[in-house]
């Protein structure tokens, strides 16, 4: 609440007044001839309205943990604001935005375009956003515009690995191999990816069996 006075030139009185940074804070400004505002000679202004300002960051939220592999779940979201925090809500990612992860990890469904902002906010969720590097890892998220340049970073998210089976290459032997009688045992080893071809999480399963070729077994 302010309240000033300013003396006539002309006239013309005049008062700058320093609104709030917080968009969608409304203000009525009165001018009265002896300060008791409702009697006398006075006049209200229009009323003014906070708006946000120009585009000055992006608030990338990612819930944690993630699975690679996985499209985003929980709470995923890429808002457009100005330098105070407002939301734009008139951004709608025509200048095409891209999210990219901190350990270079690829990515799909992660260029948002028009459409994918709503009132200023894009849902990762609804665009199907997915991470598909390496699981076992703590990485941060970052939303870059196109143009004007403007990007924003989320929180750490951990990266689960995924136990989703894509391939089992056998490590162990790698050709034909003879074993002794007197062992008669062999160790076998294969690795375990992904379908993106990251180590599956620890715990996943895999089933071996053994049939006999030759002989009696």
């Amino acid at each position: 609440f302010l309240t000033d006075t300013s003396t006539t030139t002309n006239g013309v009185a005049s008062i700058v007044f320093t609104t709030s940074t917080a968009a969608g804070d409304q203000f009525t400004i009165q001018a009265d001839d002896d300060g008791s505002w409702d009697a006398g000679v006075f006049a209200d202004a229009p009323q003014i309205t906070v708006v946000p300002g120009v585009l000055d960051h992006f608030a990338v939220s990612i819930d944690s943990p993630q699975t690679t592999g996985v499209a985003f779940s929980g709470t995923c979201t890429v808002t457009a604001q100005d330098q105070y925090n407002n939301k734009i809500t008139s951004f709608d990612g025509s200048n095409n935005v891209t999210i990219t992860a901190s350990n270079g990890g690829t990515m799909a469904s992660n260029v948002l375009v028009a459409g994918d902002f709503v009132n200023g906010e894009a849902d990762l969720v609804v665009k199907g956003t997915e991470y598909r590097g390496p699981g076992g890892v703590t990485i941060t998220f970052t939303a870059t515009s196109a143009g004007p340049v403007v990007s924003g970073t989320s929180g750490n998210v951990v990266i689960n690995a995924s136990s989703t089976i894509g391939s089992i290459t056998f490590t162990a032997p790698t050709v034909a191999t003879d074993v002794s009688a007197d062992v008669a045992s062999y160790t076998f080893e294969v690795d375990v990816d992904d379908p993106y071809g990251n180590p599956v999480a620890d715990g996943t399963v895999i089933n071996w069996r053994a049939t006999v070729d030759t002989g009696s077994g």
